[in-house]
């Protein structure tokens, strides 16, 4: 069941986020959400990203999940190598 999850980090962003978030829960892992309701009038506006436009200018991110992606396949390639 891993294996088929890792299998999916390569092709699909949000395997490599619930990766990430499981494996490094302090740095990847949900934080609690906050609702507000607000009654009145707004002066202000912010646009924020979307997840992925976050996930992908966050560098710290790409290169956690580049060192994921080589560790899986290492250790596919070590899985498969010792088989033979």
């Amino acid at each position: 069941m891993i294996a088929q999850w890792q299998a999916q980090i390569p092709s699909d962003w949000r395997a490599a986020r619930d990766f990430l978030a499981r494996r490094f829960p302090e740095r990847w892992g949900l934080k609690a959400r906050v609702e507000v309701d607000h009654h009145g009038e707004l002066n202000q506006s912010q646009e924020t990203p979307t997840t992925t436009e976050w996930f992908a200018t966050d560098r710290k991110f790409i290169t956690a999940v580049q060192a994921a992606y080589e560790e899986i396949t290492r250790q596919n390639q070590n899985g498969n190598n010792s088989k033979d």
